[in-house]
Parts: C-alpha cells; sequence; structure tokens
C-alpha cells in the first residue's frame, strides 16, 4: 500500500510540473514568506513565487523553477480572498482552500502589482468555473470601535452570507479586518439618530 501510494504521489507531481510549464507565467518574482504554521515572530524564508492559472507556486531560488519541485503551493479558489498583513510593511495575505499564504514584497510597486495579478487570477477562475462574482455591495462604512467606542472608516464588501471590511491605506482597502458570517439568526437594525461622533452632520450608519 505504501509503495502504490508513493508511486501515485511521483505521478500526480509529474503531471504538475508538465502542465504547469505548459501554462503562461500571469507574475513571478521574489517575497520573503512566513512559515505556514507560523504567527509574526517566526521563521521568514526568501522564495521565488510563480502564479500559474490557478496555482501559486514557491522555491527555493529562481533556477528551481524549471527544474525541481516547488517547495509549495497555494490553489486559488473563486472565493479566495487577498488582504494585508499588518504590522508588516508592504505584506500580503491570501486565504484559499482553508490555506493562508502571508509573504513580504521588496517594494511597494511590488505588492501593487502581485495584488493585481492575484486578483486577475482569481477573476479568471470565476470565469472558467461559471462563478459568478459574489461581491453584492461594497462601499466605504463608519463603523464604533467595540473597544475603544472611537469612529473608524472601514471599507465593506457583502459577498453572498460573508461581510468582510477592511483598513483603507491610501484610500483603498488593504487589510482584512474581520469576516463576519450571515445566517437566519442574524439581527439587523437601523438607529434613526445621529450617532455622537456625527451629530454635527445629523445622519449616521452604525
Amino acid at each position: 500500500i505504501f509503495k502504490f501510494f508513493k508511486n501515485l504521489s511521483m505521478c500526480a507531481e509529474h503531471v504538475f510540473q508538465t502542465t504547469n510549464k505548459m501554462v503562461q507565467v500571469i507574475y513571478e518574482g521574489f517575497m520573503t514568506k512566513r512559515s505556514m504554521s507560523g504567527t509574526l515572530g517566526s521563521s521568514w524564508r526568501r522564495r521565488y513565487f510563480v502564479l500559474r492559472h490557478d496555482v501559486v507556486a514557491y522555491f527555493g531560488k529562481q533556477e528551481d523553477v524549471e527544474t525541481d519541485t516547488p517547495k509549495g503551493r497555494l490553489y486559488l479558489s473563486p472565493d479566495a480572498i487577498l488582504g494585508m498583513q499588518s504590522g508588516v510593511k508592504n505584506c500580503l495575505k491570501m486565504f484559499s482552500a482553508n490555506r493562508t499564504l502571508v509573504a513580504q514584497c521588496d517594494t511597494r510597486e511590488e505588492l501593487d502589482m502581485w495584488m493585481k495579478a492575484l486578483r486577475r487570477a482569481i477573476s479568471l477562475q470565476r470565469c472558467i468555473r461559471g462563478v459568478k462574482a459574489p461581491v453584492r455591495l461594497t462601499g466605504t462604512l463608519t463603523k464604533r470601535s467595540t473597544r475603544t467606542g472611537f469612529a473608524q472608516t472601514r471599507w465593506f464588501e457583502l459577498n453572498g452570507s460573508r461581510l468582510y471590511y477592511y483598513k483603507l491605506y491610501d484610500g483603498e482597502p488593504r487589510e482584512l479586518c474581520r469576516v463576519l458570517t450571515l445566517n437566519s439568526e442574524t439581527k439587523v437594525s437601523i438607529r434613526r439618530e445621529a450617532l455622537p461622533w456625527d451629530r454635527q452632520r445629523g445622519s449616521s450608519v452604525e
């Protein structure tokens, strides 16, 4: 049984490498990757990343792309989520297929290029699989912090039954703050009166 699964694994890896070489590269470059199972205090390693179709693969060095098996990979699903890793400069965070990948770019320009390429790849997966983008409503809202009580401007996205909100950097949503799952027991209410920080304008949304 062990020999059977070992041979099956080798065949699957061969298929991945053969198919991967046939698929056009969407974007590639070096990033510094955080250990999959680690925290902010864990080890970070320099890796060469290649984005092809629906796979983000990473290698020890650039020369290994054509000759070696990737050290790891993340498959992009149609509902994959992109965001910024808090506390680390130029660092992106990907959630897909129950896995998380955190990687730091060398510059802000590189970060923007990776974000655009990843969004394009996810959109392509939605088109190929016939999955419509689940976003129903997006926009900026002022929310009250449950910890401090202060007003905070956040970018909100309603995706199906999930509500995401992000911190804004230079007017763009970058860092995912929280995901709320809506169900039949979720309660929504509207406050007609102005909130404390918005009394001068006379209206607001909590």
